[in-house]
């Protein structure tokens, strides 16, 4: 009877002992599997970012040997042609930055540098580059810059603020067929609060909590992919600070967004 048992016993043993091995035996190929499928993605993701990057080289240079044409072009004959074209390659450049940018998101590695930025003077930029893209294509807008005081350096990514800022003032120019667009900031207790505020057309109730979303396109009439803004929100969190829109339609937005700082300057 011991003998039986103890005999009945080894068996379970070796079938537990077996079923073990095969579990663990199961495991270690998925787990195999994983890693080569993880390795795959990571040399796509790779190769991705480099044609992007390879894409982005070409349509710059594409771009800067459009720019020799087009002067050449305007010196010789006094006026201008190739707006359609120029506006076409800026929105394909736009595109692959925004992928990139959006690629790094996704792994992590969105660069951030920070130096002294000049607030009021890269206000002043970004008005007068975006007035020439107005002017370029015989828009009606104005772009005003509204710096609150009278000197303002903080210490944030310039660029960054820039991108953000950018983002704001392109979607504006797309809505915006009259009136003015503002470009500005105001120094509060611990943040500075930045805006571009249009007279454009508006966005409905129902769709503002949704602009910040990826690929999320208010008209699909018009150009681009859907992401400036949702990097934006990125970009502005990793500043440490928020960012929201204001909208009434048929009347006009308000896009802000704040970062920390501990002195500006000031004011007007």
């Amino acid at each position: 009877m011991l003998i039986a048992l103890l005999s009945t016993l080894i068996v379970l043993c070796a079938v537990l002992l077996i079923s073990f091995l095969w579990e663990r035996r199961k495991c270690l190929r998925m787990q195999q599997r994983l890693f080569r499928e993880s390795r795959k993605l990571e040399r796509t993701s790779h190769i991705a970012g480099a044609i992007l990057k390879n894409v982005h080289a070409f349509i710059l240079l594409i771009d800067n040997d459009f720019k020799v044409l087009k002067t050449n072009y305007y010196q010789k004959t006094g006026t201008k042609k190739g707006t359609e074209e120029k506006r076409v390659g800026d929105l394909l450049m736009q595109l692959v930055n925004d992928i990139l940018d959006m690629s790094k998101i996704e792994a992590g590695t969105l660069e951030f540098v920070q130096a002294t930025v000049d607030v009021n003077l890269l206000l002043s930029d970004l008005q007068q580059l975006f007035q020439m893209r107005v002017d370029d294509v015989g828009g009606k807008i104005q772009i005003i810059a509204e710096p609150s005081r009278s000197s303002c350096m903080i210490q944030t990514d310039r660029n960054r603020v820039a991108q953000v800022l950018s983002n704001f003032a392109g979607n504006a120019i797309k809505f915006t067929h009259e009136g003015s667009i503002r470009l500005g900031y105001e120094a509060r207790d611990t943040e500075l609060y930045f805006y571009v505020k249009d007279t454009g057309a508006g966005i409905p109730a129902e769709k503002l909590p949704d602009v910040f979303e990826r690929f999320v396109k208010l008209n699909k009439d018009k150009k681009g992919a859907g992401l400036g803004l949702s990097i934006s929100q990125t970009i502005v969190a990793k500043l440490g600070g928020q960012i929201g829109a204001d909208s009434v339609e048929g009347k006009g937005s308000t896009f802000w967004f704040t970062i920390p700082y501990r002195s500006c300057g000031k004011p007007r």
